[in-house]
């Protein structure tokens, strides 16, 4: 299935009373020497059907005119991107970084204490939806972080390695929450589906290999994804 056509609203989901869209200030990209990338990655994970512009540092989507319909799947990323964008309350922030950098990074695809997105490990998902999408990705991280930058507003900690026992158990099951929120918004963009997290026991709820992603990723270092017999899974710490 194919949406035949755009509604002029599609911009505010379809609702233009509920929803306003004056600047769309939410999804902020930093890293300059990667902008110009990050607009060709993130276009390319909606098969070149999505117009992207960063002006200011600030994220602005659209369908591209003259293109194909979005599919099903690429709408419902749209919407969730475009979602977390009119979000009014938070900004969420997108810090840029490839293997061009040739740094020694602590994470692969994103950071969720950060915000780090590495452009290379996303677009290594590529577009098949039987499996896991850079547009996934886009989605799961938009979304993550949104939950992050709530959370913080509340007073918590984002990272659940500091602090008390306490307050450790609370930042890691803000994160599964968070997590599954991405997972929820990952789903919605792929055949492909997920299992999410049991934000109590942190274990899966069903059984989810994520070895359907297969690729390696090219960084020197690795602390939240195990790598076993060239296929890469995600673990939480």
């Amino acid at each position: 299935m194919e949406y035949a056509s755009l509604s002029d609203y599609n911009y505010v989901a379809g609702n233009p009373i509920f929803y306003i869209d004056p600047e769309g200030t939410t999804i902020k990209v930093h890293g300059d020497a990667l902008i110009s990338k990050f607009k060709k990655v993130l276009a390319a994970a909606f098969n070149d059907r999505l117009a992207v512009t960063v002006v200011d540092g600030v994220l602005g989507i659209s369908h591209k005119e003259g293109a194909e319909p979005f599919s099903t799947n690429e709408m419902s990323a749209y919407l969730e991107l475009k979602l977390v964008i009119l979000n009014q309350d938070e900004t969420v922030t997108f810090n840029l970084t490839d293997h061009s950098e040739n740094v020694s990074k602590e994470f692969t695809v994103d950071s969720y204490n950060t915000g780090g997105v590495d452009l290379d490990d996303i677009a290594a998902f590529g577009n098949d939806d039987n499996g896991l999408t850079s547009k996934g990705k886009f989605v799961h991280i938009a979304k993550e972080q949104l939950g992050r930058e709530e959370d913080m507003k509340k007073g918590i900690s984002s990272d659940i390695n500091k602090g008390t026992k306490e307050e450790r158990a609370v930042a890691r099951k803000a994160y599964l929450i968070n997590h599954n929120k991405g997972i929820d918004g990952e789903n919605g963009a792929n055949t492909y589906q997920r299992a999410k997290y049991n934000v109590n026991t942190g274990k899966l709820d069903g059984t989810d290999k994520l070895g359907d992603q297969n690729m390696k990723f090219n960084i020197k270092k690795v602390n939240r994804n195990i790598t076993k017999n060239g296929v890469t899974y995600e673990k939480v710490d």
